[in-house]
């Protein structure tokens, strides 16, 4: 972390809202993959150098944040929402960053909040609604259904550890679940049920694809070349539907890079958000 980190942590409404801030300059604001926290972007933060205050939250239902209306149905706009105050937290318009999960939501915020984005880069959102009835993705939808589907009857039957297991080998190949030492796998293990949450809501939004012709803001898409078909799916789709966004391929780059490997994605994203020993 470059300068000193804060740790705030908001109540209200029976809800708790925490975000982490480090920095000086730019305000850039990182949002976290599904079965994550705002800590994942520590080593993409370290490696970004300085000239920017940036904001990880936690999203609704990990970390230390907690919302019940957001634990088992929601929305996107609605996970948008929890975090947005933050918004305005900076007089300047936000970079907004954005991986897996936490990338549909910086969709939805940029599309409810155009005038306080700078910026938009996104690694591989999940946003699985977008290849609905689209025939020449069906084979992807396909397999990413089974895997929702045979997490919640795994969760349904009490095997909290199957059902993440699923989900991290699915995301970062056979056999990483067994390479996670076990305390960590517990800890895994108690998100299953907002996981599969996330699964609801990216497969049951109904927005408008037009919608995103909306977007006037920068919009960078960036998809790892190792990355399972369904993400490579999604980005394709997104890039087409933003006239003016930019689609970036990263070589050997997987789903979960940006946390495993931030040092791979630095240059490209420092250059997305203006940064200037980088670009």
């Amino acid at each position: 972390m470059h300068g000193t980190m804060t740790t705030t942590v908001q109540e209200f409404c029976g809800a708790r809202f925490s975000y982490r801030r480090s920095g000086i300059g730019d305000p850039v604001l990182l949002l976290h993959a599904s079965a994550s926290t705002g800590g994942s972007w520590r080593g993409l933060i370290g490696e970004l150098g300085g000239g920017f205050s940036f904001y990880t939250p936690d999203l609704a239902g990990y970390g230390q944040s907690v919302c019940e209306y957001l634990e088992r149905k929601s929305t996107l706009r609605a996970e948008a929402e929890f975090v947005a105050p933050l918004l305005w937290e900076a007089s300047a318009p936000f970079h907004v960053i954005g991986h897996s999960f936490g990338g549909a939501v910086a969709l939805a915020m940029a599309l409810a909040w155009p005038e306080r984005i700078r910026s938009l880069t996104l690694y591989e959102p999940t946003a699985f609604f977008l290849l609905r009835y689209r025939p020449e993705a069906q084979r992807e939808v396909d397999a990413i259904s089974a895997v929702a589907a045979e997490m919640e009857r795994a969760a349904a039957g009490g095997d909290r550890r199957g059902a993440m297991a699923l989900f991290v080998d699915y995301w970062n190949g056979p056999g990483a679940w067994n390479r996670i030492p076990a305390r960590q796998q517990d800890e895994f293990s108690e998100l299953a049920e907002k996981v599969i949450c996330n699964f609801h809501t990216l497969f049951g939004e109904t927005w408008n694809p037009a919608d995103f012709s909306r977007l006037r803001c920068p919009v960078v898409i960036l998809k790892g070349e190792t990355s399972p078909p369904v993400a490579l799916r999604v980005a394709d789709r997104l890039a087409g539907l933003i006239p003016h966004s930019r689609l970036i391929t990263l070589p050997k780059a997987g789903h979960m890079t940006p946390v495993t490997h931030p040092q791979s994605v630095t240059s490209v994203i420092a250059t997305c958000i203006g940064a200037r020993e980088h670009a």
